[in-house]
């Protein structure tokens, strides 16, 4: 989690090092102090929630099955390990399947072929994790010009 400053998102993301975690805790505090937040609007900036508070929060957005815990300062953003991200990229490579969106906690990727190439893929990828699986089945196009 984080907080924005002037539409300049500040974040800390949990790696186990508590010192890190006092400093943005530390630089948090400031920031959002009444007389920081006097400055920043002083200087013309938008500064605090704007409206917006934890008690407001719309439950399909700040979800706690996601993460969201509104009652903390920071909290943890789930992520896959980073040996999870390097394998999955690696078996993308290996069947030549096309990342075509990437997120902290997802990837989708576009893979062709018969279908038992797809299903291998599918089987290895699951034990990585993989949640859901969209199929359009076999498509039969033909290639070069018609003759008549």
């Amino acid at each position: 989690n984080g907080l924005s400053v002037a539409d300049s998102p500040l974040a800390y993301v949990s790696k186990g090092d508590a010192a890190k975690e006092a400093a943005f805790l530390s630089l948090q505090e400031f920031l959002l102090s009444p007389e920081t937040q006097k400055t920043l609007s002083g200087l013309g900036r938008r500064s605090g929630l704007i409206g917006m508070d934890a008690e407001g929060a719309g439950p399909a957005v700040w979800r706690s099955d996601w993460g969201a815990d509104l009652t903390r300062a920071i909290a943890p953003i789930p992520t896959p390990d980073a040996g999870v991200i390097a394998e999955a990229l690696r078996l993308a490579d290996i069947f030549r399947a096309r990342p075509v969106d990437t997120t902290t906690e997802s990837f989708i990727f576009e893979l062709t072929g018969p279908p038992d190439k797809i299903d291998s893929f599918v089987a290895l990828m699951r034990e990585l994790g993989l949640v859901e699986v969209g199929r359009t089945g076999v498509v039969g196009m033909l290639r070069g010009p018609q003759g008549a």
